[in-house]
Parts: C-alpha cells; sequence; structure tokens
C-alpha cells in the first residue's frame, strides 16, 4: 500500500482543503474551549488532528502488512489494523475514505500490494460401472490457487542516509525564501483527479476481493445484519457440495449395489468445516459409504478417483466473463494436474461451475492425458427445467416426458428445444407440440423461463440453486455410467465432433444416450430454421469463450 513520505505543500493542502479548521466564533463555549485544547473543567484534551490520525493508522496497516499471515488479504490486513487503532487510541479510524486518497499522492512512498488468488469450491465423485469394489468419490470443496504466488516482492524499507539533515536544510530554504511563496495547488488537484478513475477500479476489485475472502475470513467482529450476510455468502458456496454428498453416499448416483470412497477436498481454513461434514457423514450410517477422506491435501483428494464433479469457480458477476474466465485458469490447473497426475487413468469429470462448458475445455488443457471423451460439463439441470416446464403447463408427471435437448451452453443463450419431446398419454407416446399446440409459448416464453429459472430461484428463494445442482449432477453421473433407458436421452456438455455443424473441439450441449459408460450424440434428428439460428448463436457465444480462455492460456 503506501506510507506518507514527507510533508509538502501538497500534504499541507490536503490537509486544509479536506479538513477546513473551525471558525471558533462560530463554535459553542464548549467546543472553542476543546479547540484550544481544555475541557470546561480546564483539563488538557487531546486535539484531534486528522493528518496525524491517517498517518498512526497508516503506520498500524503497514506493520501489519509486512507481518502477514499466508493467504491474508488486503481486506483483513484492513481490518485487524483498524481493530488495533481502536485499541491504542480508545477510538474508532474515521478517516478511512481519507487514507484511501492521500495514500494516491505521489509524495506517499508505494509499498507492494498482494494479489490475492481467487476462492472457489469444487467437488468430485467416483465409479466407472456397478460392481462390488470400492468407487472413489472425489469432493473438491475450493479452488484456491494455492501455489499461485504474489506478483510483487516486498522490499526492505530503509531510513534514507541523510535524510534527516535533508529535511532540516529543506525547512531553512523555505524560511529563508519570501514568505508570501504560495504552493501549486492546481497541480496538486490535477494529479488527484487523474487518479480517481484508478481509485475507483481498486475500490471495485477490492470489494471483490472482500467477497472473495469471505470465505475464509472470521466474522466474529461483525454484528447485525453484516455478519449475517457474510455468512450467508459463505453459505451459498458450501450449499451444492454439501447437498450432494448424501446423494452419493446413499447409492442416488452409482446405484444401490455399488460401495463408494468418498474424497472431499478443502482450502486451509475451511479444514474443520471439512470434518463436520465428514461427521455427518459418518452419523447417516450408509451402507454403501465405504470410507471418507476429508482433506486440505489436493493429491490425497485425487488420488486413485474414479469421478470427479468440480462445483466451484469464480462467482460469477453480471458482464463480467472476462475477468470470470480469467480466474478460473489458475483453479482449472491444479486441479486437472493433480487428476492427471493420481486419479485413475480413466476418470470421468463433470464441470458444473460458470461459464461451465469453457472451464471443461480450460480442464482438458492441463490434463491431456485424460481421454477427452471423459470430460463433460453440466447441462443437466436447464434439461430438468425444460422437462419440469412441460409437466407443468400439460399437468402430467414430470416422469411422462422426455426427450427435451439443451443444445450450446449452460448460460443465458442456451436453446431448449421441445420439437422432439414427446410425453406418456398411457396409451403411447404423443409430441410435445401437439399437445400444446401453441408454437409461441413453445418458442419464447417456454426458452426464456429454462434461461431465466436460476434468477427466479434466486428471487424467491435470497440463494442460488443448491439442491436442484446437486440432483443433476447425480442425474448425470448415473445416466453416464449406468446408461439412460432405451428411447430415451439426456442433454450433456460433451466434446462436439461437428455433429449438426457445430465446430469439432467446442464443448456443447448436445442430446445423448449413454451405455457401458460412454455417451453417444443422437444423430438424424430434423433441424429447422428457428432451431438452427439458435443452435448457431449459442455456438458464436462458445467460441467467443473460447478464443477469450485461450487467449489466457498461451
Amino acid at each position: 500500500m503506501v506510507r506518507v513520505n514527507n510533508r509538502t505543500g501538497l500534504d499541507n493542502y490536503l490537509r486544509m482543503k479536506l479538513y477546513p479548521r473551525p471558525n471558533p466564533l462560530q463554535m459553542p463555549i464548549q467546543a472553542r474551549n476543546q479547540n484550544k485544547g481544555v475541557d470546561t473543567e480546564g483539563n488538557k484534551l487531546r486535539i484531534p488532528n486528522p493528518l496525524w490520525e491517517v498517518r498512526k493508522f497508516n503506520e498500524i496497516y503497514s506493520q501489519k502488512w509486512q507481518t502477514r499471515r499466508s493467504g491474508q488479504s488486503d481486506a483483513m490486513i484492513e481490518l485487524e489494523a483498524e481493530d488495533q487503532y481502536r485499541e491504542e487510541f480508545n477510538a474508532p479510524f474515521t478517516l478511512k475514505r481519507s487514507w484511501e486518497l492521500m495514500r494516491k499522492c505521489p509524495n506517499w512512498i508505494r509499498i507492494p500490494t498482494v494479489q490475492t488468488s481467487a476462492s472457489k469450491r469444487s467437488k468430485a465423485s467416483s465409479t466407472d460401472s456397478p460392481g462390488t469394489s470400492d468407487a472413489r468419490v472425489n469432493i473438491n470443496l475450493n479452488d484456491l490457487n494455492e501455489e499461485e504466488e504474489d506478483d510483487d516482492e516486498i522490499e526492505n524499507l530503509t531510513r534514507p542516509t541523510g535524510r534527516d539533515r535533508a529535511k532540516t536544510d529543506r525547512a531553512r530554504a523555505r524560511r529563508d525564501s519570501s514568505s508570501q511563496t504560495t504552493p501549486d495547488y492546481n497541480q496538486g488537484i490535477e494529479q488527484l483527479s487523474q487518479r480517481i478513475g484508478d481509485f475507483n477500479e481498486l475500490k471495485r476489485e477490492r470489494q471483490r476481493l472482500v467477497e472473495l475472502q469471505l470465505l475464509f475470513t472470521n466474522t466474529e467482529h461483525l454484528t447485525g445484519l453484516d455478519r449475517e450476510i457474510a455468512e450467508r455468502k459463505k453459505d451459498k458456496i458450501r450449499q451444492v457440495g454439501y447437498a450432494l454428498v448424501p446423494m452419493i453416499a446413499e447409492g442416488a448416483m452409482l446405484g444401490p449395489d455399488q460401495p463408494v470412497i468418498l474424497h472431499m477436498l478443502d482450502i486451509e481454513p475451511a479444514g474443520e468445516i471439512l470434518k463436520g461434514v465428514k461427521l455427518e457423514l459418518m452419523d447417516g450410517a450408509f451402507p454403501l459409504l465405504k470410507d471418507v477422506i476429508a482433506t486440505t491435501n489436493v493429491i490425497e483428494a485425487c488420488q486413485d478417483v474414479d469421478i470427479a464433479i468440480i462445483l466451484g469457480g469464480f462467482p460469477r458477476r453480471k458482464g463480467d466473463n472476462k475477468d470470470v474466465i480469467f480466474r478460473n485458469i489458475g483453479t482449472y490447473k491444479a486441479q486437472a494436474m493433480a487428476l492427471e497426475q493420481h486419479a485413475d487413468s480413466n476418470c470421468k469429470v463433470l464441470v458444473a461451475a460458470y461459464p461451465a462448458n469453457t472451464n471443461a475445455l480450460i480442464f482438458k488443457e492441463f490434463a491431456s492425458s485424460i481421454p477427452k471423451e471423459n470430460i463433460t460439463s453440466l447441462t443437466r439441470l436447464d434439461h430438468n427445467r425444460a422437462l419440469g416446464q412441460i409437466s407443468e403447463i400439460l399437468n402430467v408427471h414430470v416422469g411422462d416426458v422426455k426427450n427435451t435437448i439443451i443444445w450450446g451452453n449452460h448460460s443465458m443463450g442456451l436453446y431448449a428445444d421441445a420439437n422432439h419431446a414427446t410425453v406418456d398419454i398411457g396409451t403411447g407416446y404423443k409430441p410435445v407440440r401437439e399437445l400444446i399446440s401453441d408454437d409461441q409459448w413453445l418458442n419464447t416464453e417456454f426458452i426464456i423461463n429454462v434461461q431465466q429459472r436460476g434468477q427466479a430461484i434466486y428471487k424467491t428463494r435470497r440463494l442460488s440453486s443448491s439442491f436442484s445442482t446437486a440432483s443433476a449432477a447425480c442425474d448425470h453421473m448415473h445416466d453416464w455410467i449406468l446408461g439412460t433407458p432405451k428411447g430415451t436421452w439426456v442433454s450433456m456438455g460433451v466434446y462436439s465432433d461437428g455433429s449438426y455443424d457445430i465446430q469439432p473441439g467446442l464443448i456443447y450441449s448436445f442430446p445423448v444416450t449413454c451405455g457401458k459408460g460412454k455417451w453417444s450424440i443422437v444423430q438424424g434428428l430434423k433441424i429447422d430454421e428457428f432451431a438452427r439460428q439458435k443452435m448457431d448463436a449459442v455456438e458464436k457465444e462458445l467460441i467467443e469463450e473460447k478464443t477469450m480462455a485461450y487467449s489466457y492460456l498461451h
């Protein structure tokens, strides 16, 4: 960060401009006495000096920053500095904004800032086919790249030689010069104005870092609504994984005859929470759960796993795909390399974190020995949502509806296709379009409902989809490992081979059938002009994401 170097005309100007001295004639008697340094009884008071307070706070912050702990963010250091300031001076530090502005001044010595790694969580689970052998399931609850190093190193701060003498000489020169000399305030104003944009960007970046660090930060110092919001943000990250592990343990993913060994990975600060999840799994007394490995060591978590489910990623922000993709690269690189070296050679991977299709491509780049057919992305949640929309409008059981399709990406650009969907009416299956008889609804509202379902859930529940996402991940792996029913297909993000004129090499959602642990794209479906336009649009979206991701990789 920064600390004060010396006191100049600009420094004095800031003090005068930001904290103008009050007019004693406009102050009450008690306030006038306090301004003189005494209270109403004549006792001495400490005269408030804003610039002194800022400097003292910056000294505390700089000391905390130089002795920071591994993984500690700027936001956490600031909180500790505020606490120490409150203890030393028995008053809160209230000049935070002034400190932020003044440390941008060129008369302050810059100290390298620490780049905070993005936090992430993820999960994975295992098995190729049902059998008597134990299937190993890896759950990675954290995507923090612990190997990432700080961009800047802290230089040793030493007092310049002759600093006091130079300071004395400057003071003498000022006294000898004309007392009418006025500092160039305009230059200072221009310098501050030029840095306003940088300050705003720094503020936005700090907010992103604070949101990420909430997962590791002790929130005991917070009270009321602030603490509640912080804890809720932590809970959002853990919800999907917490919902998924009991499904795996009870056999919903791999069938009622397949024993499993569950591997769960989290970051070091969340190790105790991970132990608590393990205790709950033990208390569940699941007959198929042979063992639980709860660890913060990525190698131990990936050792011999057959299935890896990656649920976590850098938090999505509106209109911020570029930043999300860039920050996910370090996380997926670490996980991909660990799985490639330590997992089963035929390990099956499911990526669920947004943007799932492009994250799966990034994963493939760093795990080249894992077959590309074994790396998939989650669009089953959108597939299940489409089934639910049709069952609701027709007032039929969702199990009687099949063969909807999600083309392309898990995003607002996905295309939910009901052209080939059918409903069991008791005497056989009938096309959905024939039963609904409303092409306008199927081509507009139906698609929009599926695209915006996640937002609707968040708006009403104030939390992201968790149980439905966990259930979709379970369905995805269940059908991939155990096979899809005859005459039924599901939607999976898979490696494109050029089917339906989709660019090869993309991870694109197709209708697929599964059997013996392998998937196959359904061929020969009729594509009308409307569907072609939608499929091409989402293909363009994925190409742009791929280009962006590869520009960071190479």
